[in-house]
């Protein structure tokens, strides 16, 4: 399941370009760090959190989101609600 969602993840990430204009050319992996590597700020965090809700139908708490740091917090918190 691990790998399904990060594939989602990356899908969602580079599909949409104008909400995630940072991740273009970019490798996303499990440990791809979401301020250093992808230049996160709030904004992608919320876009992130709500693109991932409607794909798993899950609750991601904006406070629960904004201390997730790599990929793998978000993967492993969908893995942990489902």
């Amino acid at each position: 399941m691990e790998k399904e969602i990060l594939d989602n993840i990356r899908t969602i990430l580079k599909s949409s370009a104008k909400n995630f204009p940072t991740c273009v050319g970019k490798e996303i992996n499990i440990r791809t760090r979401l301020d250093k590597d992808l230049d996160f700020d709030d904004l992608d965090i919320f876009y992130l959190s709500y693109e991932l809700e409607r794909k798993y139908n899950v609750n991601i708490p904006e406070r629960k989101s904004k201390k997730f740091k790599t990929i793998n917090d978000w993967v492993e918190y969908i893995q942990c609600t489902r």
